[in-house]
């Protein structure tokens, strides 16, 4: 490598460096992934699906995370799988489906209704992608099978469904949903871990009426 080579490269490096420096500046370092929360979510879902009972089968519904990452669900997959075993009960089956990170996660119906239609009222599906909203025919294919069903439905997913109804129909029997969609005079749960009770609450039918209601 002769002189002029070695400098080239030398001044390629350094704007290189440079560029990196001055994007480290304006972005800053980012904020540090908190596992906490999600570990806590996971271990409140498991928590509520044993609530239930654990007589039957219990299925999880998650995100595929393997061709986009995503942190907060590979550690809410574990904590619920963990917290699970710990409690003598493992999962029997994990439903992973691909969903677009753009949009509220959600599982898609069509394979929610199957899903249920195979399964029988002692059985507990756990989602971490939200309760199921059937069409009239998905219900009809469902039929009179009320497994239950523990759902995280936080963000803007109480806006977008009428978790009352879905509470109503037993398509829905608890849920963790974001402390924004509580009214103000909603209790805090002493017992839950900070954590997790600083951001998120579960809902059950005991204390539906702490929902903010949402014209539909």
């Amino acid at each position: 490598m002769n002189s002029n080579t070695a400098k080239t490269l030398l001044s390629l490096l350094v704007i290189a460096g440079c560029g990196a420096l001055a994007l480290y500046l304006i972005r800053g370092p980012g904020p540090e992934f908190d596992p906490a929360p999600h570990r806590a979510i996971g271990q409140a879902l498991a928590d509520q699906a044993l609530a239930f009972g654990a007589s039957g089968k219990i299925v999880l519904l998650a995100r595929d995370v393997s061709m986009i990452p995503n942190p907060a669900s590979t550690e809410e997959v574990k904590a619920v799988s963990e917290a699970l075993r710990r409690k003598g009960h493992p999962l029997t089956q994990t439903n992973l489906s691909k969903v677009d990170p753009l949009r509220v996660l959600r599982y898609p119906p069509g394979d929610y209704a199957e899903l249920l239609r195979k399964l029988t009222d002692n059985d507990i599906v756990i989602s971490l992608l939200g309760p199921p909203e059937f069409t009239d025919a998905q219900v009809m294919r469902v039929g009179d099978k009320r497994p239950r069903i523990v759902a995280l439905c936080t963000g803007t997913m109480p806006e977008q469904l009428n978790l009352k109804k879905l509470f109503d129909d037993q398509f829905l029997h608890a849920a963790i949903v974001s402390r924004g969609e509580l009214t103000s005079g909603y209790a805090v749960a002493a017992t839950m871990d900070k954590s997790f009770e600083a951001l998120y609450a579960v809902i059950g039918t005991n204390n539906l009426a702490a929902l903010k209601t949402y014209a539909k």
